[in-house]
């Protein structure tokens, strides 16, 4: 080979690396780009398509509108929230379930009004993490039982959400066994015009806090803890829900109840349980033990 050939033949192959390594740098820099945030505006199934185009941990910016579908989000770390441009409602106009329903780990749920679901407006069922921070869950469908559920989750919050119209309740959480990354937190909820504000069924050995929510003028009862031991019920304003204001049923043991007002009820405590333990709190009528935290 002549040394012009292998002058040539040298260039090629540098050539060719450099090519090669040209292209390994692109697609490093696709992989460590940041996620996505994706604009989604009015049209049909419009969240739908564009959750099937997005990644885990990308957000869907979602704008003023009505968008008349049923959201199953499979993906994680995904967040859907509202641009901040109007209202964005969710509305399957009582022909699905569920309204949002969140199928995966690390979901985030923010500002949105979820309505027009047969049963649940917005679901988290069997997972560990999850954030419903700030949305407005009113029911519009005859016999539609929960404006947020929460079964057999973890370390979920709840928080700044607002509801209306429920069959059972506001906000249900229910089957709760583990919560190792801090305290499922059900927080500033704005619970009314229901049967039941909030409630907190078959948990024990958890941590679970019920803080600071505005829980009133339910036609049954404010907050009930059924079955279910440990619950801090701190700071809650609970008014006017016609029969109890809070009511810890025979198999709810162990809960503190502290510096909540609870006022308008026929019986603001009710008190079936054992070890419960209230302090600070504003009432005028109980039933069963009031022992001192």
């Amino acid at each position: 080979m002549s040394n012009v050939t292998r002058a040539l033949a040298l260039v090629l192959v540098m050539g060719l690396a450099i090519a090669i390594f040209s292209q390994t740098v692109q697609v490093q820099a696709r992989v460590a780009s940041p996620n996505a945030v994706i604009e989604v505006y009015p049209g049909v199934n419009a969240i739908r398509k564009a959750l099937k185009n997005a990644n885990p941990g990308d957000t869907l910016n979602i704008h003023v509108g009505t968008y008349n579908e049923a959201v199953n989000v499979k993906k994680a770390n995904i967040t859907l929230r509202s641009a901040g441009d109007g209202e964005v409602i969710i509305d399957p106009q009582c022909n699905a379930v569920t309204g949002i329903n969140m199928n995966a780990e690390g979901i985030t749920i923010k500002g949105l009004t979820v309505r027009g679901a047969t049963f649940y407006a917005i679901n988290l069922e069997h997972r560990a993490s999850g954030v419903v921070r700030g949305n407005t869950v009113d029911n519009t469908c005859p016999g539609a039982q929960y404006g947020v559920n929460v079964f057999d989750g973890g370390s979920i919050k709840v928080a700044g959400n607002g509801g209306t119209g429920w069959d059972d309740a506001v906000i249900y959480i229910g089957g709760i066994n583990a919560t190792p990354s801090g305290a499922l937190v059900v927080k500033n909820t704005n619970a009314t015009g229901s049967v039941r504000g909030i409630i907190i069924e078959d948990s024990a050995n958890v941590n679970i806090k019920v803080l600071k929510n505005n829980v009133h003028d339910n036609t049954d009862t404010g907050i009930l803890i059924h079955n279910s031991d440990g619950v801090l019920i701190k700071e809650n304003t609970v008014t006017n829900n016609v029969s109890k204001g809070i009511h810890l049923d025979a198999p709810s043991d162990n809960n503190v109840v502290r510096d909540n007002t609870f006022t308008g009820h026929t019986t603001d405590i009710l008190n079936d349980g054992t070890g419960n333990c209230f302090s600070g709190n504003t009432y005028t009528t109980s039933s069963g033990p009031i022992d001192p935290c």
